[in-house]
C-alpha cells in the first residue's frame, strides 16, 4: 500500500484504505493523516458513504461526537441500509446520554436486518431503562434468542426482563441456565445470588431483611467495583491484542515490502540480462551483415573482373578481325596491282 502511494500520491483506494488502518490503530499521532487522506478521497468521490462513515469513527475516537453525528448521519443518507454507520450511530447516541435519539436509527437498522443481535440488545436495553417498555425488552432478547439460543448476553438480558416484571422464581431458573452457558461470567453469578437473596428475603422478618438489603448493596457495590477492574483489565488485554496485531501487521507490511524490493531487483536483473542479450544479438547482426556487405563486394569485384576480362577478350577479337580485314584489303591491293601490271 505504500509503494502503491509512492508511485501514485492521489491513488483513491490506497488512500482509503490506509485510512482506515490508521483509524483502527487507535494511534492519535496518526489521526490528522487519516483525516487528510479521506478528505482527498471524498474530493476525488464526494458519494462514497464508507468515506463519511470512517470519517464518523475518527471522530468518535477524538471525542468529537458533534462532528461524528454528523459524518454517520450523511453516510446514512447516501445508504440508508448502511448497517455499521446505522449501529455505530445509535451506539454513540447511547454512550453519550442521548437514548431515545438512537431508537429511530435502531428502528432502521433492524428494518434492514431484523436479527442484527447488537442491535436488539442496545434497543431493549434502551426501552427496557430508559422508556420502562419491558415487555418491548423482552421481545427483543427473544428475537435474537431465535436464532442465537446461546447469546449469552441475551439470555441474561431476558433474565432481568424476569425480574424487572417481579418473577423472581422464573428470573431465578433462567439466571441458571445462563450461568450454564457462561460459568466464568462473574455479573451473571453475581445477579443470580441477588436473585436468591430476594427470594429468601421474602421469607424473612422485615428487620433481618432490611439487613440483610444493606449487606447485598455493599455486596453489590463489591461486584460492580470488581466488575469494573474486570472490565478495565479486558480494555488492558485489547489494547495488549490491538498492539500485537499493529506490531504483526507492521512486519507483514515489512516482509511485503521487502519482497517486492527482492522481486523488483530480480525483474532488473532479468532486464539487464535481457539487454545483455539483446546487445549480443544487435552485434551477431552487425557481424553478419558486415560478412555480407564484405561477400557482397566481393561478388561484385569478381563480376566486374569477369566483365573487364570479357571486354578485354572482345576487343582483342575485334582487333583481330580489324587486322584480319586490313590483310585481307592488302592482299586484295597486291592481287589488284599484280594484275594490272601483269596487262601493261
Amino acid at each position: 500500500m505504500t509503494r502503491a502511494l509512492q508511485l501514485d500520491p492521489h491513488h483513491k483506494q490506497s488512500l482509503f484504505n490506509s485510512a482506515v488502518m490508521m483509524q483502527e490503530s487507535g494511534d492519535p499521532a496518526l489521526r490528522p493523516e487519516a483525516y487528510r487522506r479521506l478528505y482527498e478521497v471524498l474530493e476525488q468521490e464526494p458519494q462514497n458513504e464508507k468515506v463519511y462513515f470512517n470519517l464518523g469513527m475518527l471522530s468518535m475516537d477524538d471525542k468529537n461526537f458533534t462532528a461524528a453525528d454528523q459524518w454517520f448521519r450523511h453516510s446514512i443518507q447516501l445508504k440508508p441500509d448502511f448497517r455499521s454507520a446505522l449501529f455505530n450511530l445509535a451506539l454513540m447516541l447511547s454512550q453519550i446520554k442521548r437514548d431515545l435519539e438512537a431508537l429511530p436509527y435502531l428502528d432502521q437498522l433492524l428494518l434492514h436486518f431484523p436479527h442484527h443481535s447488537k442491535g436488539l440488545i442496545l434497543k431493549g436495553n434502551i426501552i427496557m431503562n430508559k422508556v420502562k417498555d419491558v415487555e418491548g425488552a423482552k421481545k427483543c432478547f427473544e428475537k435474537i434468542l431465535e436464532t442465537e439460543p446461546k447469546n449469552i448476553q441475551a439470555n441474561h438480558n431476558l433474565c432481568v426482563v424476569y425480574f424487572e416484571q417481579g418473577d423472581l422464581y422464573r428470573a431465578e431458573k433462567c439466571l441458571a441456565q445462563a450461568h450454564e452457558l457462561a460459568p466464568h461470567e462473574d455479573y451473571i453469578v453475581n445477579h443470580w445470588n441477588i436473585v436468591r437473596g430476594k427470594i429468601q428475603q421474602a421469607k424473612m422478618p422485615r428487620r433481618k431483611q432490611q439487613q440483610l438489603e444493606r449487606e447485598k448493596e455493599q455486596e453489590m457495590e463489591q461486584q460492580r467495583q470488581l466488575q469494573r477492574e474486570k472490565e478495565q483489565q479486558t480494555d488492558q488485554q485489547r489494547q495488549l491484542e490491538k498492539e500485537k496485531e499493529q506490531k504483526l501487521q507492521q512486519e507483514k507490511e515489512k516482509q511485503e515490502l521487502e519482497q517486492h524490493r527482492q522481486l523488483q531487483k530480480e525483474k532488473e536483473q532479468q532486464m539487464e540480462q535481457q539487454r545483455q542479450l539483446q546487445r549480443e544479438k544487435e552485434q551477431q547482426t552487425d557481424q553478419q551483415r558486415q560478412l555480407q556487405k564484405e561477400k557482397q563486394q566481393q561478388l561484385e569485384q569478381e563480376k566486374e573482373k569477369q566483365q573487364l576480362e570479357q571486354h578485354r577478350q572482345l576487343q582483342k577479337e575485334k582487333e583481330q578481325q580489324l587486322q584480319r580485314e586490313r590483310e585481307q584489303q592488302m592482299e586484295q591491293q597486291r592481287q589488284k596491282e599484280q594484275a594490272e601490271r601483269e596487262r601493261g
